[in-house]
């Protein structure tokens, strides 16, 4: 049954007939597993109990209330290394159930009666690793951030999350925590800094650090950029642009106990080549010679702005000049000779040299 479930073909909007001629069997289906499989239970994954289990749990999917909680509490009995194996849609339901189980737990704090048919806390949190996996390699972050909120475990996202997805796992989590309250809000921002600096994304792990107003996580980023000059100072004007004044490099060898301790400098920051600043100097200077890409990278970084002065905005004009000079609009242009530029295009035929049109950006 298992196999003709799986193998059918269904359109979107239609169940697989496999479940259509089982739902008039399914109470009776039902019956002969609580009074014949279930005597014999067993946690070996090829025994009648387990697989029988998996059955039940993807036909309660469609046939019991969710409610009842009977889908979860089938699928905990079975094999949860193969749930996924149903698909994104079974996974759905198991994790609109476990919702209700966790509303159902926070309404029976105090009374007995409906504590007894909770399920088990571990048993839930299993099922969670796998449902929350399957999300996140399958481009459903938002799902998978939204069922881990629901059970409280906002510290398995860093867990799951990969360089792939960071960015639109971030980008949720700061959506959501304007909406919860503190500290909720702040211990998504930490997951958030921690993400971006984990992943070498070291300007958006200074937005956050600024969001938390935390000044040692500012230092920290800042540490990680020491052999990075280029993207130093670009983290540098975006701390001028916020006018903060907490960092100063000249102090960022002085680390407290604390520092040195809970705010580490991940160690393949220090290690890696900055082949994006050779890249950039190289596309620079028009160059190709190693050697000559070394001298010149000497001479860039010895040209490069101090820090403290672009934290400090004292270079802020110099910096919107320079721009300005490289944009080509730092002189006013004149609409006639500079914007509107009128040339005449000839025909397509060449042996009729008098046929011409003018081609304007006015028109």
């Amino acid at each position: 049954l298992k196999t003709e479930i799986r193998s059918a073909t269904a359109s979107m909007t239609s169940v697989p007939k496999p479940l259509k001629f089982l739902k008039n069997h399914y109470e009776n289906i039902k019956a002969f597993y609580d009074k014949t499989i279930k005597l014999n239970k067993s946690t070996d994954p090829k025994s009648p109990y387990v697989a029988y289990s998996d059955l039940m749990s993807l036909l309660a999917m469609t046939m019991e209330d969710p409610q009842t909680r009977l889908c979860l509490k089938y699928r905990l009995e079975a094999d949860l290394s193969t749930m996924s194996e149903w698909g994104t849609q079974y996974l759905k339901h198991l994790a609109a159930e476990i919702r209700i189980e966790m509303e159902t737990r926070l309404a029976a704090e105090d009374d007995p009666e409906k504590t007894a048919d909770l399920v088990k806390e571990e048993d839930i949190q299993k099922a969670v690793h796998v449902i929350v996996e399957y999300y996140m390699d399958n481009s459903a972050e938002a799902d998978a951030i939204d069922l881990l909120l629901e059970v409280e475990r906002k510290e398995l996202i860093k867990k799951y999350c990969g360089e792939h997805n960071h960015e639109r796992v971030c980008s949720y989590l700061r959506s959501t925590a304007s909406f919860l309250p503190p500290p909720d809000d702040i211990e998504i921002y930490q997951i958030c800094f921690d993400l971006y600096l984990q992943f070498k994304n070291y300007y958006h792990a200074v937005r956050f650090a600024l969001k938390l107003d935390n000044k040692k996580l500012v230092r920290q980023v800042m540490r990680s950029l020491k052999d990075r000059p280029l993207m130093k100072r670009q983290c540098a004007y975006l701390l001028g642009w916020h006018q903060y004044m907490g960092y100063d490099e000249d102090e960022e060898d002085e680390l407290s106990d604390d520092e040195a301790t809970n705010y580490p400098i991940l160690e393949s920051s220090l290690k890696d080549i900055e082949d994006y600043e050779t890249e950039f100097n190289k596309i620079l200077n028009g160059e190709d010679d190693d050697t000559d890409n070394k001298n010149e990278d000497d001479d860039e970084d010895e040209d490069l702005p101090d820090v403290n002065d672009i934290v400090g905005n004292h270079q802020l004009s110099e910096a919107f000049h320079t721009l300005a000079r490289d944009l080509d609009v730092l002189d006013p242009k004149d609409p006639e000779s500079d914007i509107f530029k009128e040339q005449l295009v000839g025909a397509s035929d060449s042996s009729t040299q008098s046929s011409t049109e003018v081609i304007s950006a006015r028109k």
